[in-house]
């Protein structure tokens, strides 16, 4: 997946081509034969003439059934691409994924030209496409399961297994326990529709992983903890926001204005501010209970209230969001944090995102450099007058309608 966001350029074109029983092409070793004996029916007489199996059989090449299969094609698959680009005939990036094959070119006629070429030079090392499953190169082009579209820069799943995964995801949060089977194809189904949202997003699916832990047999149940359903319900809201589509690459969103965030605490209250490029801005006091918080959590709360009010206007645009908080900053940088404290922040931060169709940038500042958010943690109207004449000559600022 990194390798075709990385080859697919704005306005490129990708071919797909899967390779003819890829397996069957690599021998195994002799000393392996033994553990690959199939007992089955003599496959040169009719079947009606015979009652029971009575031929012994070998595999002698490698076969579909066999776990390490994918990983020695993939060694043996690279050497086959060096070679023919040491030969000239493949000149184009050529992500593949197994027998899964990428080819990504800026012209859709050359693409095409190139994967003909390819194939005939494939015959002479014994492999071949399947022709069945050639698609002409395009712009928006089906590959491992998602539709990527190079002008929109997005990834979507397909409609069916969209509907698919909601059902199930709906259908599993009814209930109670689940087996180890159900838990490893819900976090499978889930980790692909993370695909489609903000980076960072597989936060969701860190405490359904944790219901594993411990668990060897499929059979083997867990209890679904309160957490685990929470998460699901947040990746289903999510999917019912995007529709299954999300993007591969954001360098070419436009920026959004600057977002300045801050939250002080000391011995006697605590409050937050944060003020928009845009010219809107807020301030309040926190509660004796929320007060009582982490200072990193007041800073985060501080983002996600800024978040709520503003997230209409950050349709389809990157947002800059400048903290002088290291700890929250680097966890919503990464997406997600150690502490749950910061993670519920980061959840509501993530829906946020998707629900508005933005992209979070957090970016650290000095507490020094951050002073007109501070100032409005701190109710220092003096100090936030001479900030917004300084920084934003051009804008006229106004507190956002509660």
């Amino acid at each position: 997946y990194n390798e075709i966001a990385t080859e697919l350029k704005p306005g490129y074109s990708m071919r797909v081509e899967d390779i003819e029983g890829a397996y069957t092409v690599l021998p195994l070793a002799p000393k392996v034969w033994k553990y690959m004996y199939v007992w089955w029916y003599d496959v040169d007489l009719p079947l009606d003439e015979q009652v029971a199996p009575n031929t012994l059989y070998v595999h002698v090449y490698g076969d579909f059934g066999t776990s390490a299969m994918p990983g020695v094609w993939d060694k043996f698959f690279r050497c086959v691409k060096a070679m023919a680009a040491l030969d000239g005939v493949l000149t184009l990036p050529m992500p593949h994924y197994v027998d899964d094959n990428s080819l990504i070119g800026p012209d859709a006629k050359v693409v095409d030209a190139e994967a003909e070429k390819l194939g005939l030079y494939l015959r002479k090392c014994g492999l071949s496409f399947k022709e069945i499953k050639s698609a002409h190169a395009a712009m928006v082009q089906l590959v491992l399961g998602f539709w990527w579209d190079s002008v929109k820069r997005t990834r979507t799943l397909e409609q069916n297994k969209l509907e698919s995964y909601l059902t199930n995801f709906r259908d599993m949060l009814k209930r109670r326990v689940m087996t180890l089977h159900e838990l490893q194809v819900l976090c499978g189904q889930v980790y692909r529709a993370t695909m489609t949202l903000p980076h960072g997003s597989n936060i969701f699916l860190s405490r359904l992983l944790a219901l594993m832990r411990g668990l060897t047999m499929p059979w083997h149940r867990r209890r679904v903890t309160a957490g685990a359903k929470t998460d699901l319900r947040c990746i289903i809201q999510a999917l019912e926001f995007n529709q299954g589509r999300g993007y591969f690459c954001v360098d070419h969103l436009p920026w959004a204005p600057p977002l300045y965030t801050d939250a002080m605490k000391d011995s006697r209250t605590a409050g937050w501010g944060w003020v928009s490029g845009c010219g809107l801005y807020d301030h309040g006091i926190y509660g004796s209970s929320a007060s009582h918080l982490p200072i990193d959590a007041l800073e985060g709360d501080a983002v996600r209230r800024a978040a709520r009010h503003l997230g209409p206007r950050w349709s389809k645009s990157r947002v800059p969001i400048y903290i002088d908080n290291s700890a929250f900053q680097l966890s919503f940088r990464k997406g997600r944090s150690r502490v749950e404290r910061l993670n519920t922040i980061l959840r509501d931060l993530h829906l946020i995102a998707v629900e508005y169709d933005c992209v979070f940038v957090p970016i650290w500042i000095s507490t020094h450099d951050n002073i007109g958010a501070d100032a409005l943690s701190r109710s220092a109207w003096s100090a936030f007058d001479e900030w917004c004449r300084v920084s934003f000559p051009d804008v006229s600022f106004s507190r956002c309608a509660q």
